[in-house]
């Protein structure tokens, strides 16, 4: 078997590499969208499912134009946004106190982690169905929503933060 010469060690210009690169990306980030609406449009022209399940792109974007022209759809994204940011803030002001908590004090993480360890391994699907029950259907239970999934993966990054700081380095 002949040895060939690898060019995989040899380096490669970066001015070359970065152009090369940003080319591809401004030509193949068109060329994926175009290709996904193509096919969704022929998904949705080949009849399998229903068009409930799947509309044709026009459709749907006909009923974006509906909804925008009747002020419908600002209406509904901000009351979203106005709810996940009410979760997400709730989330911030439980998760970064309790996270430092337990990553200063090793009486606090042996009492608290395993039960907040367990309360995060709690399916959010499970959740939703005892929070509709408890707070209905309203805005109180999306905020909860949002607030369970978000202020464990904020109280993990506290903590990891924390305890990564050089002792010696902090005053």
């Amino acid at each position: 078997m002949a040895i060939l010469p690898s060019t995989r060690n040899k380096p490669i210009s970066p001015q070359f590499s970065r152009w090369h690169l940003a080319g591809l990306r401004w030509l193949l980030t068109p060329l994926l969208g175009i290709g996904l609406w193509l096919l969704w449009t022929w998904a949705a022209e080949s009849e399998r499912y229903p068009a409930f399940i799947l509309p044709h792109p026009e459709a749907v974007l006909l009923r974006l134009q509906t909804l925008h022209e009747r002020d419908l759809l600002m209406g509904h994204i901000w009351a979203t946004l106005r709810q996940a940011l009410t979760g997400l803030a709730l989330a911030v002001c439980l998760a970064l106190p309790l996270g430092y908590a337990v990553a200063r004090n090793r009486w606090v993480s042996a009492l608290l982690l395993p039960y907040l360890v367990a309360i995060r391994a709690i399916p959010v699907v499970a959740i939703a169905a005892i929070v509709v029950i408890w707070l209905g259907t309203g805005i109180e239970s999306k905020v909860f929503v949002v607030t369970f999934i978000t202020w464990f993966p904020l109280m993990e990054a506290t903590v990891v933060g924390i305890q990564s700081v050089d002792p010696t380095c902090a005053t």
